[in-house]
């Protein structure tokens, strides 16, 4: 039996940014599919200053509300993704898979530039 031809048109919209993720959070729905929320994480600023306007909107920079925030870090969810089980295995499988590559082309990279540090003094 011939096979079909499948053809599949990919569109990159325009000023599209490439988003560097730290995690993701999400739950299964009552549906079956999977949502997962897509974030970045960084340390909050060693302290934070709220300055509160007077009734005719001006500010006293002299009087500040302030609180260490040494132990938080911020989460910016910059995207939403909702799977079905089958293409969320789909995408785990491809996403290890690419993992895996990464590693062997960066695995010894550190050691090599030890070794040519060495040989160089």
């Amino acid at each position: 039996m011939a096979e079909k031809e499948f053809r599949v048109k990919q569109i990159f919209p325009e000023g599209k940014e490439l988003v560097t993720v730290s995690g993701a959070m999400g739950s299964t729905q009552q549906d079956g599919t999977i949502v997962a929320h897509l974030y970045s994480e960084y340390k909050t600023v060693a302290s934070l200053h709220t300055h509160h306007p007077a009734e005719d909107g001006t500010v006293d920079y002299r009087q500040v509300e302030s609180r260490e925030t040494d132990s938080e870090v911020t989460r910016v969810f910059h995207s939403s993704i909702s799977l079905s089980p089958q293409v969320a295995k789909q995408f785990a499988v491809w996403l290890i898979e690419r993992a895996q590559e990464a590693d062997k082309l960066f695995s010894g990279l550190d050691d090599e530039k030890d070794n040519e540090h060495d040989h160089a003094n």
